[in-house]
């Protein structure tokens, strides 16, 4: 087919697309065992035919498996590599639809650019998750649907209904679909309308889609060491698949503070990741689908109802990452903004148009790439390495948190370290179950079943996050002694900690679309010595803040996190935090990663003393004469290894 074909430049230009961000987001992806959220459970749930939480994700799943059974590179860069293709994928479908839609190429790669470069879809699109699996079925369907409106094709119609019904398999925010589709599908004529010959088969394709769901309950009679969502029966499968206990976080709170906090934190978020530009590109392309296609503006208007309605709801860690469907919904419109600048500017300002805006989104990419970049983040592989390593056998290590025991387990499980060896790991096995675990107290395993069995006496260790983790010295109240094995050093550490007149360290962490920066952040702060809070704490927010007085090995000072902005302003003089120093200078302190500014900013006496304003930025001070020492920007990979962790042996008695 000729290039001066419309459908040729099209796919062309598709093609073009998912070449380049595929390379973009291969070179930029978690390439081992990483740290935040579900994502180490993922690199290895479909090796072993795990069974991760509810709704279960059978479609991710499946494909989990497939690529798992691929004897390329690591396991853990090959499942990373299924949300990179997914995300390449999603835009090169963008761009078809964008050109579909308009009639021109440079629409559809204006879609897919605005798309590409945005921080949360970047960042869903380098960690094993699925956010960008999730996009790439709702972009498909809306694709199928739109080239069905547009021909009237069947299979056009039957396809976008079972990309919509494998993506229920998925993630059950492409239930938003529905509404939109049901909103279109019989409102057209002839046969650009769904008639009564087409329900048998799309009743059967739905069936298909349903069937999926097949795979946990096969998974759940299977000898699998993973079960943390293990199903009985179809009531226990429906039950499952409909979000079993996971449905108390979409609707948690009252209307009033879904109408009032949760509207605002979308709007700074969406606004944040598309600035004021994407906002009038989405704005003009709404008007254009006004004048030239209603219907297709009608289901875009009630998609993105429908998914306002499933995600603004939800309060958990991971929310702003249940905004990537608006964030599609939103970057089709920024592509039809094209054709109205060309009826108004003509042809030459439409190109001038599309070249700024190109331009525009590139120089956003730059920037963005360099902080969301997770290839350096190689701090959770070696350290499992180096422990598992030194464990001997028979052994119970006790994990600090989530994160770390699906690390431990991607590598006892995924790699099959130590087989044979009887490790076990343990989620939050508290100092109070060690002495009643030598008492005989049976372990209960919450999230795996290990393939040996876990008869004492073992020796128990702990890992902490930090030499002054909390944990130790409640160990020691409890008359256990510790024995250390393991210690993660660092130079960078070491030096924030030097000195012994006292420096006022300042820190802002912004995130990029994952909460990865204020999770290092929170670990970096344990380390200096202060004793952040865990549970609603920095760990879980996505913006921090700190001003943290280090002296004499000690630390006190003043925290700050949040979902949205962050920060502390200290007057000259002012106490900071509970450390009973004073500030040495006027300071203030941002962070705003989702809105209200999308900066990491710190500030000494009104001049900024920080060096960029994304990722993380770190700012010493002599604590009495408030002069800058240092100044360091790290992006989140790099942050991650800025911690003391250590892991140490319970030895009974008080030994140590």
């Amino acid at each position: 087919m000729h290039l001066r074909s419309p459908r040729a430049r099209t796919a062309a230009a598709a093609a073009a697309v998912f070449a380049v961000f595929l390379a973009i987001y291969a070179r930029t992806m978690l390439p081992c065992v990483g740290g935040y959220g579900d994502s180490s459970k993922f690199q290895f749930v479909g090796e072993v035919r795990g069974l991760p939480h509810p709704t279960g994700f059978p479609l991710y799943l499946a494909l989990n498996r497939a690529v798992s059974r691929v004897p390329a590179g690591s396991l853990a860069a090959r499942v990373s590599a299924i949300s990179a293709a997914c995300g390449a994928l999603t835009l090169a479908a963008i761009s078809v639809l964008g050109s579909l839609l308009t009639g021109s190429v440079p629409a559809g790669l204006l879609s897919a650019a605005v798309l590409g470069t945005l921080p949360l879809f970047w960042s869903s699109a380098l960690i094993p998750e699925v956010y960008t699996l999730n996009a790439l079925m709702l972009s498909s369907a809306a694709l199928f649907l739109a080239a069905w409106m547009k021909g009237g094709r069947r299979a056009a119609l039957y396809l976008s209904w079972a990309f919509f019904c494998a993506g229920a398999g998925n993630h059950p925010s492409i239930a938003a679909f529905l509404p939109a589709f049901l909103a279109v599908a019989f409102s057209g004529k002839g046969g650009v309308s769904v008639r009564w010959r087409d329900l048998p088969p799309m009743a059967a394709i739905a069936a298909a889609g349903a069937a999926q769901y097949l795979l946990i309950l096969a998974w759940s009679r299977g000898d699998t060491p993973y079960i943390e969502g293990r199903v009985d029966g179809v009531a226990g499968l429906i039950r499952h698949a409909l979000g079993g206990g996971y449905t108390v976080n979409y609707f948690p709170v009252a209307l009033r503070t879904i109408l009032t906090t949760h509207v605002r934190l979308y709007a700074s978020a969406m606004g944040s990741q598309f600035g004021p530009a994407g906002v009038a590109l989405a704005a003009l392309g709404a008007a254009w689908l006004a004048l030239n296609n209603r219907r297709f503006l009608l289901f875009l208007a009630v998609l993105w109802a429908g998914q306002l309605f499933l995600s603004l709801p939800s309060v958990t860690v991971e929310t702003p990452v249940y905004f990537v469907p608006s964030c599609v919904t939103a970057s089709i419109l920024a592509g039809c903004a094209l054709p109205l600048v060309e009826r108004a500017a003509g042809r030459r300002g439409a190109r001038l148009a599309f070249a700024c805006a190109i331009a525009l989104f590139a120089a956003r990419a730059a920037r963005t790439g360099a902080h969301a970049d997770l290839s350096r983040m190689r701090f959770y592989d070696a350290f499992t390495d180096e422990v598992l390593g030194a464990l001997p056998p028979s052994s119970i290590l006790l994990s600090p948190n989530y994160q770390w025991t699906e690390a431990y387990l991607y590598k006892l499980l995924g790699e099959g370290a130590r087989r044979g060896d009887r490790i076990f790991i343990l989620n939050n096995w508290g100092p109070a179950k060690v002495p009643a675990y030598r008492r005989g107290r049976e372990i209960e395993f919450h999230l795996y079943r290990p393939a040996a069995d876990p008869v004492p006496p073992l020796r128990v260790f702990f890992q902490a996050q930090s030499g002054r983790d909390p944990r130790l010295a409640q160990f020691r109240r409890y008359g256990e002694g510790l024995a250390p094995l393991v210690r993660h050093g660092c130079a960078e550490l070491d030096r924030l900690r030097s000195g012994g007149k006292g420096r006022l360290v300042l820190v802002s962490a912004k995130d990029e679309g994952a909460p990865i920066c204020s999770d290092a952040a929170f670990d970096l702060l344990l380390s200096l010595g202060l004793k952040p809070r865990s549970s609603g704490g920095l760990r879980w927010g996505w913006s921090s803040a700190a001003a943290v007085v280090v002296e004499d090995g000690s630390a006190r000072g003043v925290v700050r996190n949040s979902f949205g902005r962050s920060s502390i302003s200290l007057r000259k003089g002012e106490a900071v935090g509970g450390a009973g120093i004073p500030s040495p200078a006027e300071i203030e302190i941002e962070s705003s990663p989702l809105g209200r500014g999308d900066r990491s900013r710190i500030r000494v006496n009104g001049r900024l003393a920080s060096l960029g304003d994304r990722g993380v930025n770190v700012v010493m001070l002599d604590v009495a004469t408030g002069a800058v020492e240092d100044a360091r920007n790290y992006t989140c990979g790099d942050l991650s290894g800025m911690n003391d962790a250590a892991v140490y042996e319970i030895v009974p008695g008080g030994a140590r």
